[in-house]
């Protein structure tokens, strides 16, 4: 009796495979950002603070589909153009979403997660504010989580991130008629409900 007691409970707790239901999955974390204007030799770097939020279901055993909103901003980061160092910008950071899977290697329960979408680059700099067009975004993720309970799971992972965007527009508009370009790579915990 003591022993199907004890047997059940494990089953209940995990570990278990993600074979049906909703999929909802928060991050946050630290992120290194390194972004690029070709044109102008320009380039803006640093620590950023990133959230990452995905939403769907399991569409076949341990694959998700999901919808993604992703981004990260950047506290005055630093800033050169060539071999000049320019003053620190006050916030310069990414918002996207877009659509993707993740797929999870049970019963490990590590998973990779990629997103494809469009994102918008948001500069504030002394009172200056200006954001690229829509352009590419891609968020790549390598996680491992541990069940805490029927249906969560908290874990960490490592993310990488690339962006392509331009703008068109007048002078008064600091990222006007501007190519950016840049990656992010960064850690990140995480809560999963399935």
């Amino acid at each position: 009796m003591a022993t199907a007691v004890i047997m059940t409970a494990t089953a209940r707790a995990g570990p278990r495979d993600h074979e049906s239901g909703f999929l909802l999955r928060l991050a946050g974390g630290v992120e290194m950002t390194d972004s690029r204007f070709a044109a102008a030799d320009a380039r803006v770097w640093g620590t950023a603070g990133a959230l990452n939020v995905a939403i769907g279901g399991i569409i076949l055993p341990n694959l998700a589909l999901h919808g993604t909103l992703w981004g990260w901003t950047a506290l005055n980061p630093a800033v050169t153009q060539g071999s000049i160092g320019g003053e620190p910008q006050e916030a310069f950071g990414l918002g996207a979403y877009g659509g993707g899977l993740t797929y999870y290697v049970m019963p490990a329960n590590i998973y990779l997660s990629g997103s494809f979408g469009v994102g918008v680059l948001q500069l504030d700099a002394s009172g200056i504010r200006g954001s690229t067009d829509a352009g590419i975004a891609v968020d790549i993720s390598l996680g491992k989580e541990w069940w805490v309970g029927d249906m969560w799971g908290l874990g960490v992972a490592v993310a990488f991130g690339y962006y392509s965007a331009t703008k068109g527009g007048g002078d008064d508009d600091p990222l006007a008629t501007a190519r950016w370009k840049g990656k992010s790579i960064g850690l990140r915990f995480t809560a999963t409900v399935n």
